[in-house]
This record gives structure tokens, sequence and C-alpha cells, in this order.
């Protein structure tokens, strides 16, 4: 039924009216025989029974249908590769083209193939033709294209039933996911690709940095690596060169090549003014490449012009302490305190000065977060039980976790026996003393902290063959959250060779806590028969201390950290940039930072605070140009201060149709079992152009009509009948 009105409403209603013009039909004929008053009251009812079914309004809806027949999407590949010649004697292109003919064939009915040619955007080909196309197409983006021809075929008159992709399966565009053909499924379109072409040889040669930002030290020796790799290319020695903001070539190196590899090449930099340097490494074009713009890459070295501030504490004085601290002593870039326990009340400190030397008495260590913040990096070696006490430590957790300070504990297990409150710091869990000898190697980890591999040898370097063992250590027994090993140890236990960490870091809040597990090191320099590795004790630990200090959060005196979510991005991508202070204030203004390429501003951010952490801000933005970029966030200097703060990022450029031309089949693959469908060869091309014998009947639900039941002659007569012949009694019996 589709009543006037509600229908629990009509019914009451319809029967109290039939019900009342019974009674008042029987009352009006009260004069009248019984017969005739039953008959009165009959058709009175009957009549106003009539009305009531027309105001209930039974019936059914009537949907609208008819036979839609199907259609099948051929979708042809117009980029610059198929124009690849590697089917057969034919090119890529003119097999697709041989393909479309074969599948009208196989149709018969050439209005059940619906043709397009893509490349960034699809083309409905009509009546043109493939003849008027050609594969020259800049970019591919087969996801794109099925989006867009299922947005297509909802205004056709004809039944989408697949979609025969003919490609070599290229995806140039930044997003191949496989949402196109998530909705491909669910509209029971699958996908049917046939892959055109198989592999090419791909020339190229190419230099990556090994990392797109240095920071170091006014007057500091610096190294800048760079990978460099070729592949196709052959027996070649290429010239790879450095080069400054202006041009001027500093450096240059050949490498040899036998065929596809790898090498790394480096080059020394001394900066001598503070602030933020570019510089280029490039290696020349060389005859036959297929891609020509990863022949250089940018990378920036910010230079600060301050101090590493240490506090170094040893309770139990060793060789190992005193070369070290004699050894930062001798770096430009270090202002180093050291205070020795001599006995129970009585301490040494040395200054950088060493005629600051002085016997104290009392243990000094700060007690203060004010004294504590004179620094960047407490060492310990042996006894820290003589320096700390549980408020100490407590000073010591606020300035790493809050503050971003950085502890280093140079000689493994700081302490004897059990020190929980300290041990809440450490990056692991002691386990018993590892007794016999052992190596040292750097871990994949060490390599990707920027530690080793760059600002020293990398894991594959044979000079940590040649290392005199290490017979004091520590073995671990878990490795808590945040840890990272940096470098293991390996050596033998029960007649098996053991590994255990050796050297180890954890991110503490904003700080750094890093553990060397390893006492004795001054070995190291005092074996002449390793002169290929020399000087490694004096590189160690200056280089571990300016990586401890310069990849915390917080560089040496900065009131501020910047932070990048990624370093390299394509265009368009997403960044994340966080800014944190170190000491929070209530009431401090958000900082602004500015995106620079080279020194002109294309972008200035402004970081919104985040909630439930003081002092830290974050933003999100990207970047539409390929290119090398500098973030920059000023910090307004003082005495005290670096002032500004920077971060590199590169935007690299989008790949071009014509770096890679081998087929795809992998990608072409997935795309069709997400949709439902199946690879297809030219051989398997008949069943699925079968798919458009597959008509159906299609119903237009949204031109539905609602056929009422009471609309015919017979009812209408019935109607009038009643009421007709209730009038005709009436005025027989003299009721008129």
């Amino acid at each position: 039924m589709n009543p006037l009105w509600p229908v629990e409403y009509l019914v009451l209603w319809a029967g109290l009216l039939v019900a009342g013009a019974g009674f008042l039909s029987w009352r009006a004929s009260a004069k009248c025989r019984r017969p005739i008053r039953l008959l009165l009251a009959a058709l009175r009812v009957g009549g106003v029974g009539c009305l009531a079914v027309i105001a209930l309004n039974p019936g059914r809806w009537a949907e609208s249908s008819r036979l839609k027949e199907s259609e099948l999407a051929v979708l042809v590949d117009r980029s610059a590769s198929m124009a690849t010649r590697d089917v057969g004697d034919s090119s890529r292109w003119e097999a697709a083209s041989d393909l479309v003919k074969e599948a009208a064939r196989l149709a018969g009915d050439p209005a059940g193939i619906k043709l397009y040619v893509f490349a960034g955007d699809v083309q409905s080909v009509r009546e043109r033709g493939l003849e008027a196309f050609a594969a020259d197409g800049e970019t591919t983006d087969i996801r794109r294209a099925i989006e867009g021809v299922l947005n297509l075929s909802r205004s056709g008159s004809r039944r989408l039933v697949g979609m025969l992709v003919l490609s070599d399966g290229r995806q140039i565009a930044t997003s191949g996911s496989l949402d196109a053909a998530f909705r491909a499924r669910s509209q029971d379109v699958p996908i049917f690709p046939l892959v055109l072409g198989g592999a090419i040889e791909r020339k190229d040669l190419s230099v990556e940095p090994l990392r797109r930002q240095y920071v170091t030290f006014k007057g500091q020796r610096t190294r800048i690596g760079a990978r460099v790799r070729q592949s196709g290319l052959g027996p070649i020695r290429p010239t790879v060169r450095l080069l400054d903001k202006a041009g001027a070539v500093l450096d240059e190196q050949t490498l040899s090549f036998e065929g596809d590899g790898e090498a790394t090449v480096s080059f020394a930099v001394t900066p001598e003014t503070r602030g933020y340097l570019d510089y280029r490494i490039e290696v020349a074009l060389w005859e036959g490449e297929s891609t020509r713009h990863n022949n250089e890459a940018r990378v920036g070295v910010a230079v600060l012009d301050g101090r590493i501030r240490i506090l170094m504490v040893e309770g139990v004085p060793y060789w190992d302490s005193k070369f070290i601290a004699q050894l930062l002593r001798r770096q430009p870039n270090v202002e180093v305190i050291s205070v020795y326990r001599l006995s129970a009340d009585r301490f040494f400190r040395v200054e950088t000065d060493l005629a600051d030397a002085a016997q104290i008495t009392g243990s000094i260590f700060p007690d203060s977060e004010g004294e504590l913040d004179l620094y960047d990096i407490i060492i310990f070696g042996k006894g820290a039980e003589y320096f700390l006490n549980p408020e100490r430590v407590q000073l010591l957790r606020d300035f790493v976790r809050d503050r971003g300070g950085c502890v280093l504990f140079a000689r493994g297990k700081s302490y004897n026996g059990v020190f929980p409150e300290l041990e809440a710091l450490e990056p692991m869990e002691w386990g018993e003393r590892f007794a016999s000898p052992f190596t040292v190697r750097p871990t994949d980890a060490g390599a990707s902290a920027g530690l080793f591999g760059d600002m020293l040898p990398g894991p594959a370097d044979p000079v940590w063959s040649k290392l005199p063992p290490l017979e004091f250590a520590q073995r671990v027994r878990k490795i808590k959250a945040f840890s990272e090993v940096l470098v293991e140890g390996h050596g033998e236990l029960a007649g098996q060779e053991q590994a255990f960490p050796v050297v180890v870091r954890r991110r503490y809040g904003k700080g750094m806590v890093v553990v060397v597990n390893a006492d004795g090191l001054w070995q190291w320099d005092f074996f002449p028969s390793v002169k290929d590795a020399s000087n490694m004790y004096q590189e160690f630990w200056s280089q571990l201390i300016q990586w401890s200090a310069t990849f915390s959060e917080f560089l040496p005196g900065a009131r501020y950290a910047l932070g990048l979510s990624a370093h390299a991005v394509h265009s368009g991508e997403s960044v994340r940039l966080r800014v944190t202070r170190r000491q929070p204030e209530a009431g401090a203004p958000a900082p602004e930072v500015r995106v620079l390429q080279g020194e002109a501003a294309v972008r200035t951010l402004h970081p919104v605070p985040v909630p439930d952490e003081p002092g830290r801000w974050e933003t999100v933005f990207s970047l539409e140009q390929s290119g090398a970029y500098r973030v920059a966030l000023h910090d307004p200097p003082d005495e005290n201060r670096d002032g500004d703060l920077y971060d590199a990022i590169e935007v690299l450029a989008a790949p071009r149709e014509q770096d890679n031309v081998s087929a795809d089949p992998m990608f072409l693959q997935e795309l069709a079992e997400a949709s439902g469908g199946r690879v297809v060869t030219a051989d398997t091309l008949a069943p699925v152009i079968q798919r458009l014998d597959a008509d159906e009947e299609a119903v237009d639900v949204s031109r539905a009509i609602w056929q009422p039941a009471w609309d015919r002659a017979w009812f209408l007569g019935l109607t009038a009948f009643c009421f007709a012949a209730e009038w005709f009694v009436r005025r027989r019996n003299g009721l008129l």
C-alpha cells in the first residue's frame, strides 16, 4: 500500500466513517420495512468502504528495466617506453595495436569494445582509431587511467564487464597504490593486464651523498662522503668532483669500475667561517646514460663556532681516562673539565688549561640544574658511585630527558655492584664479566646512525680486523627499548664465538646516553705492528665525542632543536617539522621557520604547539619544485648561543619515462589480483572477450512507478453503483 495518510491513522478514521455511515443510514430509514433498511445500510457501507480503499491506495511499485548490453574497456599505454622495440621485430606500441585488432575480431560486435589510450591521463579513442596516436607520453599513470575509465563508464549506456590493459607496466607516477584496483573490484570490473616487453639493460652513472647535512666546527677538518654507482656502462673511469657554492672545484677523485658496482668517495673540507655552506658533488655524464638527473648531489655543512663543554669524572683513575682527557684537551672545539678521586674526600680537578689544575676537598659534581646546564656531555669512567647520590642521579636524568643533555659511560659499567637509580638511565642490563679477548666490529645500525662509514671507518673496512684485541668488557643481559647497538664485540667463550654489545646508544627523552662497554682501548695506540690502524684511538674518541654532541637532539649551546621527518622526498610529499625548546618557558612565542633555496626564502612556516608537550611545536609542509633546500630557525644570538639552526631537505626530481624502460610485470600482476582479474597473454585473450556475452537486465530504481490496484473500471463502477443504488432505493421508498 501507498496510503494518502499514515496507515495507522487512516485505518482508524476509515473504520469510524464506515461504522458512522451504516448507523446514519439505519436511522434515516426507520419508517421502512426491515429488509429495505438492511439494503440501504449495506449500500451506504459498501460505497464508503470503496472510498476507504481508495484512500489506502493498495498496489505495487513497477520498476523500469531494460536489457543492458555489456562493454569491455581496452586501455592502451601510449607512454614513451612503449616505443621500445622488444616484442619480436615490433615495438610494444605496434604489438598493442595488433592486439586491439585481434580483440575486435574476437568480439564480433565492435560496439562492445570501448578503446582508450593513456599516459598521464586517459582519453577515449572513439572514431579516430589508434593511428591518430603515438607512443610519446612523458609519463605513465596506470592507476589514474583505471579510475578515469571507471568514472566514464558510469554515464555510459552499456555495463562495463572488465578492462583489458595493454602496457609494459611502468608506473612512473609517484602514486602506485592499488586503490584503483580495489575500486574496480567493488564494481565487479576485473582488470586483465597483458604485459608487453621485457627487461632492458639500464645504463646509468649516479652519485648519492652519504649524508645530506654535516655539523662541524670552525677550523675542523670534516669529511664529506658520497656513494657512486654504475650499471650497464662496462669498464669506466669516472671522475668525481667536489664543488663549492660558486662552482669552483675544491677536490676530485677518479674511480675505476670494471663493471656494474658501487664505490665510496670522501672529500675533506676545513670550514673557516661560521654559518651554512653548500657543496655539490658531481660526476660527469657518461655516453649512453639513460638517466641524466642523478649525476650530482648537494650537501650542506652547518659550521658552529662554539665549543663542546664536557665534564669528565673518574672515581677509579686509570690509563684510559687520562688518555681520553688528554686527547680531548687537544681538540680546538672542546672545553673539558676532568675530576679524579684521590681518596675518600680529596679530588683533583683539571680544566682545559692545565695551569688551572688544583686539588680540592669534597665531591665535586653539579648539585643543581643550572650547574649541570653548563655542560653538553657528562662522561663517567669507573667509580661513579663516589660522585652520585639519588638526588644527583635524578638531576642527571632530568638533564638528559628534559634538557637534551648527553651522558657517556666511557669504561663500561661505571659502578660496583648495583646502583638502581643510575641503572634506569643506562641502555642495557649488565651481565657477568667477559673474560676472553675479543675484537670489535661496527654494526649496520652504527653505519645508519652516521658514526661509522662516515666519521669513522665503516663496518666492511679492514682496519677493524687489524686492531689488537681487547680484554675487559661485560656481557649484557638485555638491551632496553629505544637502544641501538653501534659496535659489537666478538670473542670465544666455552669454545664458541660469542657476540655482545660494545657501543650502545639510547635516545632518552630529548637527550642521549652512550655506553662504551670496553676498557683498555688505549692499547690501540701502543702497538707499532698495526701501522695501518695508527691514530684509531684518537680518531675513535674524538669522533665519538663530536657525534654524541651533534647527533643529540640539541646542538651544543643551542636553545632550540630542529628536526624533519625525512630529508629526501618526492614532489608534493608531506614532511613533518618539529621544533623543541631545551628549557620550556610559559608564554614563549612560537618560533618562525623559513625554507630557503639558495639565499631566497620560498616558504615561511609557523609551527603550532603540541598538546601536553610544553616547549614543542610541529607543522607539516610540502614542496613542489625539485632541488636542494635548507630549513632555518633563527635563534637570536648572544654570548651563550650559536644563532641559526639548519636542516637540509632535497626534493627529488620526478622519475622520467626513459629512465628505465624495462617492463614491470609484477606491478600489473598485483593490480590484476587486487581487482579480481588475472594477467593474460595473446593466446588466452579469447576468454576475456567472451565476457561481452554476459548481458543483463538493468533495473532503474530511480524511475519506479506506483501502480494502484483500485485504478480499474470495475472498481470505479462498483463504487458508483453503491451510491446510485442507495439513491434509487431511497427515492422509491419516499425517503428523499
